[in-house]
């Protein structure tokens, strides 16, 4: 065992969910609230934190170089944009476990989305994009209208009009699938942090991403979602 790990200094982890610093509650996601992952002053700590005590397994962190170097991503302007589909605007299943139940229309691909990634890569001056999605309806939309500069890392989607979540759908699947969409999400996550700019959602996986960069060049495209309700 780590000697470190016996260490009195790491007694406090296990009072961690008493920090507000660790808390984050859907209530931090109301519009109109000063939302803590644009202060600077709340995020650059986190990001220390995590570049000094959370690292990848080494098949994750060659998954993300080699798709870095493969596709120049570092070395251009590439725009990322994480978009969470599936039950996080369903009204119909799991109407206690979705986050933003009826407000679908309200972030739908060809009147929000697609001008806002247009915007973005003009505002930007960015001339790649890449997307992380768990839906393959939004994949298809963005490949029609993006294709000759889209870049996707290739992962298993949720069907089209699925309202069930891609974890739920894997969760009674055998070990490797399993398995491999934890490493998938992972790979994403690291790819998004080290595009130039990101467009996020408040979403687990956006916010491990701002973690992991090295700057604060990214904005959250639904802002105007009410996740409180």
């Amino acid at each position: 065992m780590n000697k470190k790990i016996l260490n009195k200094d790491y007694e406090s982890i296990d009072k961690w969910h008493q920090d507000k610093t660790f808390n984050l509650k859907y209530s931090d996601y109301k519009p109109g609230s000063k939302y803590r992952f644009y202060d600077p002053t709340f995020v650059k700590p986190l990001q220390s934190l995590c570049k000094k005590y959370i690292k990848f397994k080494p098949i994750i962190t060659k998954n993300i170089e080699k798709f870095l170097y493969d596709n120049d991503i570092t070395n251009t302007n590439t725009l990322s944009i994480h978009i969470r589909g599936t039950d996080m605007f369903s009204d119909v299943l799991f109407k206690n476990m979705n986050h933003a139940s009826g407000q679908k229309k309200l972030i739908d691909y060809e009147t929000y989305i697609k001008p806002y990634i247009i915007k973005s890569l003009e505002t930007k001056n960015c001339n790649k994009l890449f997307l992380a999605t768990d839906e393959q309806e939004i994949y298809d939309h963005i490949k029609k209208d993006f294709n000759s500069i889209l870049i996707k890392y290739e992962t298993n989607l949720a069907p089209k009009n699925s309202q069930i979540g891609l974890h739920y759908i894997n969760q009674n699947k055998d070990f490797y699938t399993k398995y491999q969409t934890g490493i998938d999400v992972l790979t994403e996550i690291g790819i998004m942090s080290s595009c130039k700019y990101s467009l996020y959602m408040k979403s687990n996986v956006s916010l491990v991403s701002i973690l992991m960069r090295n700057n604060l060049n990214y904005e959250f495209i639904d802002d105007h979602i009410d996740y409180t309700l």
